[in-house]
């Protein structure tokens, strides 16, 4: 059965988030799920399918100092297998596509919430790598399950 993607927009207020050094309060995250939880907000959980393809694209407020995406990191596998870590890369003959990555939720994960990492390039500089942990795919369980 073909899935639709799950779209999750990560906005992030860059100038904000480095003149404080963190990005708590400073990101704002949404998807197009149907029944996600905590839309608007960085502890958005996002509902989702095992094998079903899930795309993050950020944005920045300011586009003088551009926001992008070096790591999606999902934290809560240790019953099911290591970490999962994804590191964005570009893609073969083409430039970098960082404020945007997308994949697919393991197909043999069950039914539960799963907390991700999600770490952000902003602009550049020694304080320019922050990450937020709060996050979740929220796996639902193929029962009841619409098409």
């Amino acid at each position: 059965m073909m899935m639709h993607a799950v779209n999750i927009v990560t906005i992030v207020d860059t100038i904000a988030a480095l003149s404080s050094g963190s990005l708590r309060n400073h990101v704002y995250m949404a998807d197009d799920g149907w029944c996600s939880e905590r839309k608007g907000t960085a502890e958005l959980a996002t509902a989702c399918y095992p094998g079903q393809p899930i795309s993050w694209t950020v944005h920045a407020i300011d586009v003088q100092s551009p926001a992008l995406i070096s790591e999606i990191r999902i934290l809560d596998l240790a019953p099911h297998g290591p970490a999962a870590r994804f590191t964005p890369g570009p893609e073969a003959g083409g430039a970098p596509q960082w404020t945007y990555w997308s994949g697919l939720v393991p197909c043999c994960l069950p039914p539960g919430r799963y907390g991700y990492r999600l770490q952000f390039q902003l602009g550049r500089g020694e304080r320019s790598v922050l990450s937020i942990d709060t996050p979740a795919l929220n796996v639902l369980s193929w029962t009841g399950a619409q098409s």
